[in-house]
């Protein structure tokens, strides 16, 4: 299922998100930035544990002041955020639904799991910027009460390097990462995370 409805493509080259304990003050959050700057909400998703994640695109001036004053109002409620002011194209593809398919069958896999979905977001766009990998699936906060799982295909030596970026861009969100060189062909690689892959 698709993060964000097609009919909002083209996305613009900044992306920012902002996740925060409490419903009340999420909805006053998105209330704040759009009056601070000529942005848009992609997303405003809540989860078990009373989590609320706003996704914002914009250009990278005014994402940038609405992304302060989404801070701003958040305050200590504030669990995650992140801001990219030029997002790898294929991080908001993945958003509309549209996941990397050019691998090899029998490319090595990195799963990672975070602790919020900002850090998912930082992670797979360092990764991609940094190598050539395919992120080939993930899971979304829903029904993971807002954790995120994602899996990275390539070349071993990519990977290693890909797992890298990760660790540094996730930081303290970061909760497993596994690498595996040479996956079994039985495995369900395809949605290693179960059927709600893309929800």
């Amino acid at each position: 299922m698709p993060w964000i409805d097609h009919a909002r493509y083209p996305l613009a080259d900044a992306l920012a998100a902002v996740e925060l304990r409490g419903l009340a003050r999420g909805a006053r959050l998105v209330d704040d930035l759009l009056k601070a700057a000529d942005v848009r909400v992609l997303a405003s998703e809540v989860f078990s544990g009373a989590r609320h994640l706003v996704l914002v695109d914009g250009g990278v001036e005014s994402l940038g002041l609405a992304y302060d004053a989404a801070l701003a109002v958040g305050g200590d409620r504030v669990v995650d955020a992140m801001i990219l002011p030029h997002a790898h194209p294929a991080l908001g593809a993945a958003l509309g639904g549209t996941l990397m398919t050019r691998y090899d069958e029998d490319a090595a896999i990195l799963l990672v799991e975070t602790e919020t979905l900002s850090s998912t977001f930082r992670s797979v766009d360092a990764a991609l910027k940094a190598v050539p990998v395919a992120l080939s699936s993930w899971r979304l906060g829903r029904g993971l009460g807002g954790r995120a799982v994602f899996a990275l295909r390539g070349d071993h030596a990519h990977l290693e390097a890909a797992e890298e970026a990760v660790v540094d861009a996730a930081g303290g969100a970061l909760l497993d990462v596994e690498l595996i060189p040479r996956p079994d062909p039985a495995g369900l690689w395809e949605h290693p995370f179960g059927q709600g892959a893309l929800s």
